[in-house]
């Protein structure tokens, strides 16, 4: 059990929910440290000990000095396990893992950069499915829509890389086609699939996935609003697949 641990983000929507879960958890840590980027964020005021990291995204704000910071906090409060809530620091977190488990002996609990840059663009994620022979949702170019687009399909346009639902819109003609595609940078078109959204998600270590979550879900301005716990079999034993691909 970690005695100590710091959830990066804990303001944010991901964030604020692992320090509720934790502490509802049987393995509450005896401290919990919070990190952000601005102090009105309401995480900041729930947790043991509150700290401001320095805002990565600002220009004169280095990858060093933003490390540097992150060290004197991990030591300062004993911490073991460092959990990242917030996208824009994962390749962070990833990229300096290793340095921050030798300098510090804290675990950080994040996935290889190589899972990190398919996962995080929809296009290569697409591609890894079907390399490897999984189902995905077909994509199109532009030119194969103009070609060959009904009036009674519909299809989905999203930017390449994006969260929280930004830019995406269902189209049903070529001509919203036309109109949407002007709005979204670098856009994925892909085939409309109708039924019910889960999310899913798998804890992995030393090689092996330990756990798997899969949950129904319904959104509100591009985040989950209400997830339901679902036992469902046929996507359990699907993401049981994705334990080789690790990397």
């Amino acid at each position: 059990m970690f005695k100590n641990v710091l959830i990066s983000g804990v303001g944010s929507l991901i964030g604020y929910s692992v320090l509720s879960m934790l502490k509802k958890s049987r393995y509450k840590p005896k401290v919990i440290v919070g990190t952000d980027y601005f102090n009105n964020h309401l995480g900041l005021y729930e947790v043991d000990k509150a700290e401001l990291l320095p805002d990565i995204l600002k220009k004169n704000v280095t990858q060093k000095i933003w490390l540097q910071k992150l060290i004197k906090i991990i030591n300062k409060y004993n911490v073991q396990l460092l959990i990242p809530a917030l996208d824009f620091e994962l390749k962070l977190y990833s990229k300096y893992k290793d340095f921050i488990e030798k300098k510090t002996g804290c675990y950080v609990l994040i996935s290889s950069m190589g899972i990190i840059d398919i996962f995080s663009n929809k296009r290569k994620t697409i591609d890894f499915l079907k390399n490897n022979n999984l189902p995905h949702p077909k994509i199109f170019s532009v030119d194969e829509i103009k070609k060959k687009f009904f009036n009674n399909s519909k299809l989905i346009i999203k930017p390449t890389i994006g969260s929280t639902s930004e830019g995406v819109s269902i189209v049903n003609n070529i001509d919203e086609l036309r109109e949407k595609i002007k709005k979204v940078k670098n856009p994925v078109i892909q085939e409309y699939i109708k039924g019910k959204e889960f999310t899913c998600g798998c804890f992995y270590l030393n090689n092996k996935i330990l756990s798997i979550s899969c949950m129904s879900r319904f959104l509100k301005n591009g985040n989950t609003e209400f997830a339901k716990l679902e036992n469902n079999t046929k996507i359990i034993n699907f993401l049981k697949k994705f334990e080789k691909f690790q990397g």
